[in-house]
């Protein structure tokens, strides 16, 4: 989720993936709706099955390709879709209590194939009925459980080779288009087009990827290990991007309570609670995979939950899963997800022992609802499965989980077409000839550069890239009206130095200040880098990097007051990063700052004596621990992807601040005054489905030695009307300071828990959002009192400042709103206020 106060630190930073995205998002400026069918080597069907004498839709209805194992059921809708790279050219429809029929199909092709069948009349004795349970209830139970046996993940050890295919399509692609002005470049595209089953529309797919990996599971946390033996993209750069074709960055389990996609958890036909959220039929019997096998097939009991419709083959002895074929509710509340689709396949690997043989995942994204959107594929294949197998003492003792063998991205095509399981059709193969002929021509470099601006706030050109745009105006009570014009080198100069240089002027105050760094990227796998800066700009202290910068067009626009509390800094810095192993990393920074006096923020003594400024010089050392943490790698930064734990923070640091002498002002004093701090973070993202998801921020922190105000933990203020996920939002700036303090905030998103009951509200997908904030700390007087502290600024003391809010999102899908309350600390009895925020989230 990206609020207003979200474009740090990492919205300047270069991302493979983002490049990825900005390629698409440019292309779809220049393409529009339309259909086409091409042809490929998937035979692609979908229709309606009804009863001929009512016209009604038959649900569960069993279509199968004859001579072949491929086949669906229809859903309690009466609609199918199959899609099977078998041969065949006779679909064959049944369903009890009607006569059977046979139709015939074009191989290769996408066809729409609506079917009616006729009522059987059957004459029966009279049959008495008796209650009792539903036997589909009885047959989940069993499913239920025999979890822990059949659950893949809940094998002691195993290892297999893994398959991985990826592929991301353009939908809805106009061919008319490759007629017109620079269009025609892209032409030869209109030859990759094909037609999606599931959903009807035409695509034109822009990336895929391959990997083969050998994966070892064994037990403990941590214990698992992936070797990448080949990587093949297209579409990106392969750089940073291979370890994350392998099945452990890409996983998702039928036998999971819930499925983990989209930022919710979609509850899975086989969840412990499952009967709360589905109807279960047993609908049919019969041999599979040479086991006697049971039908179950499930739908949603109410609309808008994030559930499935769909069927499963379950073994008779075991209850093991052998087939299972879901898609998602249309009616769920996700945003730009049309629809999603599973299947999966087990095969027994030893008596009474099932393990995944194939999995396929679809999914429809549309931003606009008749514009062009994205088809994303998932396909994974398992075989060589061996059980009680070691891992390699090697492969075991690297720190990372996915390792990436380095002949990996090597492979000619020819071997790959010998050792891929599933071949590549004919439109799948000219996908790396495509996307390379694509990138050679000058349009695809307009669109590139285009999109790279939209999304890393900077302009390439040539071997330097100009910007950030976002700061290039702004305004503050100080500067007045302030320009920025920045620069930077880029990987076409070198791959292991970044420079970066930044100007800035104000049209009130008429100085000039600057920004200017350089980045040594020492090693990448793990990531060391070496980092030199020197400053001489305004600033203001406490600010958290997540923050909007002061100096950032959207803080003048959405400003609900003037900050006057910024100060002048020249600052002189050398950080050095290193990754001792995933998840664990540290760095020590060494710096050295002068901070200036305003009118506004004087460093006065109760006596009267001013001092222009106050030297501070620290070293501060961090340790950062997030365990099975993942990162998108690019030449010079990398963005993290998150992971299932907590992040723990830890920061100690040692300095020594000084005052200029009395009687000579731009002369150091004698006196060194030493002080020490602590800081200890810890920060995550709680998954609570189906109830949605909480991020709880919990920290704390003290410092050692007498230290001016300016040295203290200055609570960061928000003056605008942006909302502040990991800060207050109606603290002013510089109103409180404490040496030592903790903190707890707590952000819950129900997803649409709620409104998702209401009819008038489901339908334009409204959410619920909650929050409360609490700081208590305190400051000794010999501290904030050293200075007379600014107007306003005091300490928070025992008794904590707390904020509550209650908001709603995802109104017309991006935008939120909340009403804060302020409690404790109030110049008025009772304060509130309305906050905002952009979020663009599934």
């Amino acid at each position: 989720m990206l609020l207003l106060e979200s474009n740090a630190p990492f919205t300047a930073k270069h991302s493979v993936m983002r490049r990825c995205v900005a390629l698409a998002m440019c292309l779809l400026l220049y393409l529009a709706v339309g259909q086409h069918a091409a042809l490929g080597q998937k035979t692609r069907i979908k229709g309606l099955v009804t009863d001929s004498a009512t016209s009604l839709p038959i649900p569960f209805a069993s279509l199968s390709l004859k001579g072949s194992t491929a086949g669906t059921i229809t859903t309690d809708l009466g609609t199918y879709v199959l899609e099977t790279r078998q041969p065949g050219d006779t679909l064959v429809i049944a369903c009890v209590g009607y006569y059977p029929k046979t139709a015939r199909i074009k191989p290769g092709h996408f066809q729409e194939l609506n079917i009616s069948l006729a009522p059987q009349t059957i004459d029966m004795e009279e049959v008495v009925v008796r209650p009792d349970r539903n036997p589909a209830l009885r047959m989940h139970d069993s499913i239920v459980a025999h979890k822990p046996l059949n659950n893949p993940d809940r094998l002691e050890s195993y290892s297999a080779r893994v398959y991985n295919r990826l592929e991301i399509d353009l939908s809805r692609v106009d061919t008319a288009l490759f007629r017109k002005g620079a269009m025609k470049q892209l032409a030869f595209v209109k030859n990759h087009l094909d037609t999606n089953a599931s959903t009807g529309k035409s695509f034109l797919p822009i990336f895929i990827t391959e990997a083969i990996s050998q994966h070892y599971h064994r037990p403990g946390v941590g214990a698992d290990r992936e070797l990448i033996l080949a990587s093949k993209l297209s579409g990106v750069e392969n750089e940073g991007m291979a370890e994350f074709t392998g099945a452990m960055r890409q996983k998702f389990n039928i036998y999971d309570n819930y499925i983990r996609i989209f930022n919710q958890g979609l509850i899975s036909p086989i969840n412990d609670n499952g009967k709360l959220f589905y109807d279960y039929f047993l609908v049919d019997s019969g041999v599979r995979a040479g086991h006697w096998c049971y039908q179950l097939s499930f739908r949603p009991k109410r609309k808008y939950e994030p559930s499935f419709r769909g069927y499963l083959w379950v073994a008779d002895s075991s209850y093991a899963l052998v087939e299972a074929k879901y898609e998602l509710s249309k009616e769920v509340n996700l945003n730009f997800v049309h629809y999603v689709s599973g299947e999966e396949s087990y095969s027994e690997v030893k008596p009474g022992v099932w393990f995944p043989k194939s999995k396929y995942f679809f999914a429809d994204i549309n931003i606009a609802e008749l514009g062009i959107g994205a088809f994303g594929h998932k396909t994974v294949v398992y075989d060589s499965v061996r059980l009680d197998s070691d891992v390699p003492r090697w492969l075991a003792r690297e720190n990372a989980q996915v390792v990436v063998a380095d002949t990996a991205l090597d492979m000619r095509d020819a071997l790959w077409d010998s050792i891929r399981p599933l071949p590549l059709s004919v439109r799948e193969k000219g996908i790396y000839t495509m996307v390379d002929s694509v990138k050679q021509l000058p349009l695809y470099r307009t669109a590139y550069d285009l999109g790279l601006m939209l999304t890393e706030y900077y302009y390439p050109l040539g071997c330097i890239d100009l910007g950030p745009y976002q700061r290039l105006v702004s305004k503050n009570p100080i500067e007045g009206w302030r320009t920025v014009l920045g620069i930077r080198t880029n990987k076409k100069l070198t791959r292991h130095v970044q420079l970066a240089a930044m100007g800035a002027y104000g049209f009130t105050d008429k100085r000039f200040k600057w920004r200017t760094s350089a980045l040594w990227v020492a090693k990448r796998h793990p990531w060391r880098t070496l980092e030199a800066a020197w400053w001489h700009d305004m600033e203001l202290l406490g600010r958290s990097p997540r923050s909007l910068t002061q100096d950032n067009i959207l803080t003048t626009i959405l400003r609900e007051k003037w900050n006057y509390r910024l100060t002048l800094v020249d600052r002189l810095s050398l950080t050095y990063f290193h990754e001792f192993w995933n998840g664990l990393s540290g760095q020590i920074m060494l710096e050295t700052r002068r901070i200036h006096t305003t009118p506004y923020v004087e460093f006065a003594r109760s006596s009267g004596l001013k001092y222009p400024f106050i030297n501070d010089a620290r070293v501060e050392v961090e340790l950062r621990w997030k365990h099975f943490e993942t990162f998108i790698t690019n030449t010079f930064y990398r963005r993290s992807l998150g992971s299932n734990y907590p992040e723990v923070l830890l920061a100690i640091t040692g300095g020594l601040w000084q005052l200029p002498a009395p009687a000579q002002p731009n002369s150091f004093s004698t006196t060194l005054h030493p002080y020490g701090q602590v800081q200890l973070t810890l920060r995550q993202k709680v998954q609570l489905p189906p109830t949605g998801y909480s991020w709880i921020l919990l920290e704390g922190g003290a410092i050692v030695g007498r230290v001016p105000y300016p040295l203290l933990e200055l609570h960061e203020g928000n003056r605008t009307y942006a909302i502040r996920r990991f800060g207050f939002s109606m603290l002013d700036y510089y109103e409180f300071a404490s040496d030592r303090w903790i903190q707890l905030l707590w952000e819950h998103h129900f997803m649409g828990l709620l409104f998702n009951h209401i009819p008038w509200v489901r339908r334009i997908g409204l959410r619920e959002v909650v929050s409360g904030k609490m700081l208590a700390g305190t400051a000794r007087y010999g501290s904030l009192h050293y200075f007379t502290p600014p107007e306003g600024l005091g300490t928070v003391g025992w008794k904590p400042y707390a904020e509550v809010s209650a908001g709603v999102e995802n109104i017309f899908k991006v935008l939120r709103i909340e009403a804060v309350y302020r409690f404790g600390h109030l110049y008025t009895p009772g304060r509130w206020a309305v906050r905002a925020g952009l979020a663009l989230q599934f």
